[in-house]
């Protein structure tokens, strides 16, 4: 029988009193809107995080107060809790059941309920009501507003109306949650003892009599009745139950009677249709239930076999079962009224991983679990702007606690000050991986089994090594390799960006967040061979910092698939390398011949990005040797705002090197920087060389603009091979070492070399600015040594073929050793000068006839000095430029000569003809009106004597005046009358 209530409202409950001016429409405080972004994130503008409503600006995120997503498609709207809110970032830490792509937006998922009751004005004069209108359940939606009204938190000096029903419905805070009380204006008091009560006046109430019990029931049907006052019921009766469990029945005319329960438990009392009276209890039958028609609802039976209803009439339409379609782990779905499965569409139980075709480009997705899901179709992805990796199963949620973490060897504890787990739930299987931990110091890894406190965790296995927790020896989180890889696949098959954003720090914390990258090591994926298609595309969230990488992978963090890898882009990503991973590397550029041809990195971008704390290279790049003839360069790449942080320990690793073809490479903006100490970076902060020795098949071409080294013992090293290498306009500062370049002339040199713009700070201190150990050609120029340290010199050479151009330097220390003068023993009459651009001449008695000086360009000059008597001739490639042929040029002596323009002759334009500077000037003291004999073997017919007045005498009437000359012997001067004074004389030959 059917169970009915009957209510008879009697007495109203007490209402609290309204303030009409302390009234707040929840509705009002729900209308805003935070739009989404782009790239499908939970960040959004900061100015948008400030609303307003209801005469209030208030937050619009608070953490446990629900959103509600509205998205374009109806279908993916949906409400959700944030676990956190950054209301400075403008930013939630929320899972949600969809990607949600714009155009959607934000706003209260309570419809604006717990904005108003958070942040609604209170009025003076009674209890603030908050009304509930038509708009706040629209709103609310496709919230359950009950639901709803039971959920938000409030306080007794705010009260709910809600104006929609009839009488309107009040709701008072009851320390928990708001419930409802009784409608009505008055405050009645109900009596003590149970019974149909009626309200006497507006603040009591009593028990009914029944006179006034039958005149309540015609005047008001809701009468509340108890089992007691039901009358006495007459035949043929309606069967109802009361509130007691006993049976009773009411006829037509409202008249109510008991029909006590009989027959066994579970059995129906059923009349046949058409008859009258009742029928002993009994079990139902199939024939109880009548015969379904065509357009039935469906149901399920208890015993879980299908029915269906239409119109009160219920049928069954056949049990549930079925053979399974296809082979094990096919996913079964409906196939022509069959179960089926396919191969490409499967499910692996043990390591959770759905894989299928993808449609138009056969790739498969990988495993994953993430809390941002999509549709993951070709069509899909490929519409996308970009593809987080989460798309892909990463959960970017490695994080390195800020003051690091502590553990104790063989202890499984392990000890994190800054209070970063949260539940055995979110961080139980993380990895975890302690720098320095394991045996001799290597990195140690396990996972965590379960969370102790906010700053306590218990890992699966214990380390070999205690130590104290230091910023940056801990990261955790889950192994993101697979995914990321994933991604940065489909991103070079696919043309679409990968993007990799990491979650929130946990509890609000500032350490570093990220994508940990332990099992394996990334490849920059090949586009299959065609070269007008993208390879790997990826980006982070920040172009200061970056996304980070994590990379505890003992080897290569990101390398080079094989074949060319062409067009990749890289930006905002920071791999932060274990320094006690011995083998740890941050990129590794190994140029490899590959299936769809011969190559390295090729016309490629990297932008905004750093390495650091590596054991290894921060940069290694290796192009092929001399037998690849040329067909594995690394080629047309580009590194813009590049940093390299060596770790702070002994690094003896090179931080950049470039072995083999190279070509068109550009670093702009970067810097690389050494440990704290410059002794614990002995070797070469930046080397290129020969990959193989005496072959020189060195990286050429290679660029730095604006680029910085800091603290190191040598800077930047060049070898053999490195043709065209160009630092200029950079800053070096605590290097001792800055330049070294050099090699052997036969095997390469070092061709092309601009080292110049440059501010070089507290630097060289060790032998020089500059070494240069032979074979280089080149220009040190335009640059200001400076700082506290001053340089041993500033340019020291050594070996053979350095010619080098120091013009316009501005520097503490100017002194240079070897450069500027080679030396040369000329044995014919062909002078051969290896590198500068003077050279010191040892005595010869062969006439010089013809100059070979291929490193001096044509309007240079060349300055001999003779260590020895020598002699240049006519007949070879020299023009004495008037003097007479032959020309002496005696022990002390020196002489210029100029290329000229047509590269083949050399013009003497200046020369001492052997006299020392100091042996052709005097001095005389004249007598009066006497000749005087000054004795010099310089004087010769033709030379010029220049006389000035050295100390005055006398009366000078008229200057000393010449009188005689002798050849080879000197000359007479005849004085003024009473002359006596002292005069300078300089002979010019």
């Amino acid at each position: 029988m059917r169970r009915i209530t009957l209510l008879l409202l009697i007495v109203c409950a007490r209402l609290h009193a309204q303030n009409i001016e302390g009234q707040i429409v929840a509705s009002q405080f729900g209308q805003f809107q935070v739009p989404g972004t782009a790239d499908a994130s939970l960040w959004f503008s900061p100015a948008s995080c400030q609303v307003s409503g209801g005469g209030k600006n208030f937050s619009a995120f608070e953490t446990g107060v629900p959103i509600k997503i509205v998205d374009s498609n109806p279908a993916m709207t949906e409400i959700d809790t944030p676990a956190a809110v950054f209301i400075d970032a403008c930013s939630v830490s929320m899972s949600t059941t969809y990607l949600h792509a714009a155009p959607f937006y934000l706003t209260s998922g309570t419809g604006g309920l717990q904005e108003a009751l958070s942040n609604g004005i209170q009025k003076s004069g009674g209890p603030t009501t908050v009304i509930l209108t038509a708009d706040w359940y629209a709103q609310v939606s496709p919230g359950n507003p009950a639901t709803v009204i039971a959920s938000v938190k409030g306080s007794t000096a705010l009260g709910l109306i809600d104006v929609t029903t009839a009488p309107y419905t009040a709701y008072d805070w009851n320390g928990t949650q708001y419930v409802a009380i009784a409608n009505g204006g008055g405050s009645a008091n109900f009596p003590g003892t149970p019974g149909i009560v009626y309200n006497t006046s507006v603040s009591a109430a009593q028990n009914a009599t029944s006179s006034q019990i039958a005149t309540q029931l015609n005047a008001s049907p809701s009468t509340t009745l108890v089992p007691a006052l039901l009358p006495t019921a007459s035949n043929s009766l309606l069967g109802i139950v009361k509130g007691d469990g006993t049976t009773t029945s009411v006829n037509g005319s409202g008249v109510i009677s008991a029909l006590p329960p009989t027959g066994a438990a579970n059995l129906i009392v059923a009349t046949p249709n058409g008859s009258s009276g009742t029928a002993a209890p009994r079990a139902m039958v199939a024939a109880d239930m009548p015969a379904a028609t065509s357009s039935a609802f469906g149901a399920v039976k208890p015993d879980n076999t299908t029915i269906t209803i239409s119109g009160g009439v219920i049928s069954s339409v056949g049990g549930g079962g079925g053979t399974p379609g296809g082979s094990p782990t096919n996913v079964q779905f409906y196939g022509a009224s069959t179960f089926a499965g396919d191969s490409t569409f499967t499910f692996n139980n043990s390591s959770h991983t759905l894989a299928f075709q993808n449609g138009t480009s056969g790739a498969t997705a990988p495993a994953g679990d993430n809390s941002t899901k999509v549709a993951n179709t070709a069509a899909v992805f490929n519409s996308q702007p970009a593809l987080l990796a989460q798309y892909f199963g990463a959960y970017g949620d490695a994080y390195g606690p800020p003051d690091g973490c502590a553990w104790t060897a063989s202890s499984t504890t392990l000890t994190c000050p800054d209070g970063v787990f949260q539940s055995t739930a979110i961080d139980g299987g993380k990895q975890v991986w302690l720098h320095s931990g394991g045996p001799a110091g290597v990195a140690f890894h396990t996972t965590i089994v379960s969370v102790t406190s906010n700053t306590v965790a218990v890992m699966a296995a214990a380390p070999s090594i205690s130590l104290s927790n230091t910023p940056g020896n801990t990261v955790f989180g889950h192994d993101d390799t697979a995914a990321v890889q994933a991604c940065w696949q489909y991103s070079a098959s696919n043309g679409v960006q990968c993007t990799l954003r990491a979650s929130p720090a946990p509890l609000g914390g500032s350490g570093f967040t990220g994508f940990l990258i332990g099992s394996a090591g990334l490849q920059l994926a090949s586009s299959n061979g065609d070269t007008e298609s993208s390879a790997t595309n990826t980006t982070g969230s920040s172009s200061i910092n970056g996304t980070n990488l994590f990379c505890e992978y003992n080897g290569d963090c990101v390398s080079l698939a094989a074949g060319p890898i062409q067009g990749a882009v890289f930006s905002n990503i920071n791999l932060e390398g274990d320094p006690s991973q011995p083998n740890g590397r941050g990129f590794h550029f190994n140029a490899t011949a590959g299936t769809y041809g011969n190559g390295g990195l090729w016309n490629s971008t990297f932008t905004n990005f750093q390495t650091s704390n590596f054991n290894q290279e921060c940069m290694l790049s290796e192009g092929g040797n001399y037998l690849s003839s040329g067909e594995l360069p690394n080629q047309v790449d580009t590194f813009i705002n590049f940093q390299c942080n060596a770790p702070n320990q002994m690094h003896t690793a090179n931080l950049i090197k470039m072995t083999g073809q190279h070509a068109q490479i550009i670093f702009m903006n970067g810097q690389t920087n050494g440990p704290v100490s410059a002794s614990n970076q002995p070797n070469a902060m930046i080397l290129i060389t020969e990959q193989t020795s005496g072959q020189g098949d060195s990286a050429t071409d290679v660029k730095f603009f604006g680029y910085t080294y800091e603290v190191g013992l040598v800077g930047l090293q060049l070898g053999n091979g490195a043709y065209s290498i160009h630092y200029d306009n950079g800053y070096v500062e605590n290097v001792a070492s800055p330049l070294i370049a050099g090699g052997n002339p036969l095997h390469g040199g070092v061709f092309g070399l601009t080292y110049n713009g440059n501010h070089i700070a507290n630097s060289g201190n060790v032998t020089a600015v500059a070494q240069f150990t032979g074979g280089v050609t080149g220009s040190f120029r335009d640059s200001l040594v400076y700082g506290a340290t001053t340089p041993a010199a500033f340019a020291v050479c050594t070996g053979t073929g350095n010619t080098v151009d120091f013009v316009g330097n501005n520097s503490t220390v100017t002194t240079t050793t070897g450069c500027a003068t080679s030396s040369a023993s000329p044995s014919t009459s062909t002078l051969t000068i290896t590198g500068g651009t003077s050279a010191s001449i040892a005595a010869s008695g062969t006439p010089i006839l013809t100059i070979n000086a291929p490193g001096i360009n044509s309007g240079k000059t060349l300055t001999l000095y003779a260590a020895g008597t020598f002699t240049l001739g006519t007949g070879g490639n020299i023009n004495l430029g008037g003097l007479t042929s032959p020309l002496v040029v005696p022990s002390g002596g020196s002489l210029t000569l100029t290329l000229l323009d047509q590269g083949t002759t050399w013009l003497v334009t200046s020369t001492t003809a052997g006299t020392s500077v100091a042996a052709r000037k005097g001095t005389f003291t004249c007598t009066a009106g006497g000749t005087i004999s000054i004795a010099n073997t310089h004087e010769t017919a033709t030379s010029d004597v220049v006389i000035s007045l050295n100390i005055a005498g006398g009366t000078i009437s008229t200057p000393p005046a010449m009188k005689t000359v002798t050849t080879g012997t000197g000359f007479t001067v005849q004085c003024g009358a009473a002359d006596t004074s002292t005069y300078n004389y300089d002979i010019l030959n």
